[in-house]
């Protein structure tokens, strides 16, 4: 039905949502590329967000599926993309006659609102392959650039799963699917004949129900279904073809048991350990639907933490403080006797250089996470010089040194992974000590990055070599804020329980947050959006590089193990 649609030629902009694994590649990007190439002699521009994300397609997907196809013999045996690697232009010939079939364009997706080097290039076919991992709906549309000279000839396809990113409110593909037909395959029920999606409220008692006659459908019923279906489309003047598919729609019969029971799993680990990242993967990956596990009140709005909220969950918490004191220097060292499912840690430091009113001092953080939650495990003060003055950089390298000396001797079980420090301030005397401690990173906050390089993990966290040969580790801190807020109040990152509403920790935590989507509590006048700003909030920065540190640490491209031997060996 689809494939239908693609060659009835009404579409210029053709977008797919599907499930993972169910076909969307080689239906909406390799028939389509090769039929361009082979039957009309006409070239291709291939775009994915990012050149890395064309490399790893071009020689994990796309060319093995050519090479294991009678089109393996096209390739070119000499030139650009004969030896591997992805070239910017691959020219295929038919073996037939040597005569050139047509070109493909690799280009990466522009960043930022601005088209990449290579947008001079037009073709009158674009593909765009997980086209969810763009910035927004707005850079997908740049893709369209690449065939309007060609007109109503043109055409741009748009593909990709709905990807279980964490930092953004929406999805680009299904910003862009809304603008077309929204078309849904609409299956037809063995006992009355109505044809209708397949949707969540219809999942009742492990079966999928007809909400026209009401009537449970069996696996055999089930299976009639899928091989009974037509494609509706909801919107009909528009010139984008929009499918959003759903794992139902390909997994009927029995299939639809292991569905069901995936989205039970999901829901029991929200109810049990209040772990949302089940239930996102998936809503995502299997309802091709955007999951915001962000609390709500009964009207629907935003749930902000507040000290009595915090407080009330702290009381419930199952982390004990093992460590629970204020050292006559003026130290605050507060650290938790880990439970068994914390797997590793991460710390973060926040240099605050005193003055008139307060000491120098550091402020540090510890989270830790495992089976999908967390729990802030360690917080506290090291003061760096008296009130009255800032510190000098002996001072503060020593109190660095004793913070050090400090996570030696606790030396808890799960290791402590990441460590990073705000060099915002005194940039150059913090990157000394780092580079004289290498386990440290040099962090900075604030950021909102357009361009994504190697490593980096957007709406997290980048890195960027400096040019005295240091790295520097920019942490996207309103997003990386508003997830440990959403994780506070959604009992996946727990608090260490006895806090009172009046605790630096609590207040910390709850000086500025965003009060609705996009607006946040920075200035004392939005205090009548949140009674509860205060300037303070250096335990809640320490938490969001904390979790902007975890994430690149469970995110991070795993090496496979190495084999040693004698040389020569593979043993």
């Amino acid at each position: 039905m689809a494939l239908a649609e693609i060659e009835s030629g009404k579409w210029s902009r053709i977008v797919f949502a599907w499930p993972s694994q169910r076909g969307k590649t080689l239906l909406g990007i390799l028939l389509l590329w090769l039929f361009t190439i082979a039957e009309r002699r006409q070239s291709v521009s291939y775009l994915m967000p990012s050149l890395d994300k064309l490399s790893q397609n071009w020689e994990g997907k796309i060319k093995p599926a050519i090479v294991g196809s009678e089109f393996g013999g096209w390739l070119p045996t000499k030139g650009p993309g004969s030896k591997g690697g992805r070239p910017a232009a691959l020219t295929m010939r038919d073996p037939r006659n040597g005569l050139i079939a047509g070109r493909t364009y690799f280009m990466a997706l522009g960043g930022g609102g601005k088209e990449t080097s290579v947008s001079s290039v037009t073709t009158a076919t674009a593909l765009v392959d997980e086209g969810d991992d763009a910035e927004s709906a707005g850079q997908l549309e740049l893709a369209f650039k690449r065939t309007n000279s060609y007109g109503a000839a043109g055409r741009t396809i748009v593909v990709s799963t709905v990807n279980n990113r964490t930092d953004r409110k929406s999805h680009p593909i299904l910003d862009l699917a809304d603008t077309g037909t929204k078309s849904r395959t609409h299956h037809c029920c063995p006992h009355c004949g109505d044809f209708a999606p397949i949707t969540r409220d219809r999942i009742v008692d492990r079966a999928c129900v007809c909400l026209k006659c009401g009537v449970s459908w069996t696996k055999e019923d089930a299976a009639k279904a899928l091989n009974n279906a037509k494609l509706v489309h909801a919107v009909t003047d528009t010139n984008v073809f929009s499918l959003v598919c759903v794992g139902p729609d390909f997994h009927m019969g029995g299939g639809l048991e292991s569905i069901i029971a995936e989205g039970e799993a999901a829901q029991k680990a929200i109810d049990e350990r209040g772990d949302h990242s089940l239930m996102q993967t998936y809503r995502n990956k299997v309802w091709c639907e955007h999951y915001d596990s962000t609390p709500k009140d009964e009207d629907g709005q935003t749930i902000i933490p507040t000290r009595n909220r915090l407080a009330a969950l702290s009381t419930a918490s199952e982390i004990i403080l093992s460590v629970d004191r204020r050292e006559e220097d003026g130290d605050s060292i507060h650290l938790a006797e880990l439970p068994t499912w914390i797997e590793h840690q991460a710390i973060a430091v926040d240099v605050q250089q005193g003055g008139d009113r307060a000491p120098g001092r550091l402020y540090f953080l510890l989270i830790g996470r495992g089976q999908g939650r967390g729990a802030i495990t360690g917080y506290g003060s090291i003061v760096s010089a008296p009130k009255g003055r800032h510190p000098s950089t002996e001072e503060l390298h020593r109190s660095l040194d004793k913070l050090d000396g400090l996570l030696a001797d606790w030396a808890p079980g799960p290791p402590i992974v990441r460590r990073g420090i705000d060099v915002g301030d005194r940039m150059d005397e913090l990157v000394k000590w780092i580079r004289a401690h290498p386990k440290w990173w040099a962090l900075k906050g604030g950021a909102n990055l357009r361009q994504a390089n190697t490593g980096d993990h957007p709406g997290w966290i980048a890195r960027r070599e400096q040019d005295a040969g240091w790295m520097l580790h920019l942490v996207e801190t309103a997003h990386a804020t508003s997830a440990v807020h959403g994780e506070l109040l959604g009992k996946s990152l727990l608090l260490p329980r006895g806090l009172e509403r009046e605790s630096a920790l609590i207040r910390h935590l709850c000086g500025t947050v965003e009060y609705v989507p996009g607006k946040w509590s920075t200035k004392a006048q939005d205090r009548v959006h949140h009674p509860e700003w205060q300037m303070r909030h250096d335990y809640l920065d320490c938490a969001a590089y904390c979790r902007a540190l975890i994430y690149d640490w469970e995110h991070r491209t795993k090496l496979p193990p190495r084999k040693y031997g004698f040389i020569g060996s593979i043993n």
